[in-house]
């Protein structure tokens, strides 16, 4: 879900750790973390951020076993945005677009499993996307 909320324009996401139970993601949360994305971070290093994130949630669960305190999620209401699940096809790219208004979902194509895509004139191109002089 978070991919979503950075199309969108969003530049934090919220990283659980949560009970397992049915249906998924219902489970008692044990605890979030609220991460900062550059907006100008690309797929590899979004991912790092997240990835971060998971390890300290992770950590932190361990070393707090056996005494966990979860607490209850809210109830999901109508206003809720439930996301679908990513395909190859929301990497589609529309040609007549400028780059700026499309960057959000340039961005955060992953280059190997969903690269970013267009067609024109009847044939598909794919498109990927590299930061420079970030090496600081």
């Amino acid at each position: 879900p978070y991919i979503w909320r950075l199309v969108e324009g969003k530049n934090t996401v919220t990283v659980s750790i949560l009970e397992v139970s049915f249906p998924v993601d219902s489970g008692r949360i044990l605890e979030k973390l609220v991460i900062n994305i550059p907006e100008t971070a690309l797929c590899s290093e979004i991912n790092q951020l997240v990835f971060s994130a998971e390890l300290s949630l992770i950590e932190n669960a361990i070393s707090a076993y056996p005494d966990l305190l979860f607490y209850k999620q809210r109830k999901v209401s109508n206003n809720d945005k439930i996301w679908p699940r990513r395909t190859v096809q929301d990497s589609e790219i529309d040609p007549n677009k400028s780059i700026a208004e499309q960057f959000n979902l340039l961005r955060v194509c992953d280059p190997k499993r969903y690269p970013a895509f267009f067609y024109h004139k009847g044939r598909r191109f794919k498109l990927f996307l590299e930061g420079e002089g970030d090496e600081n």
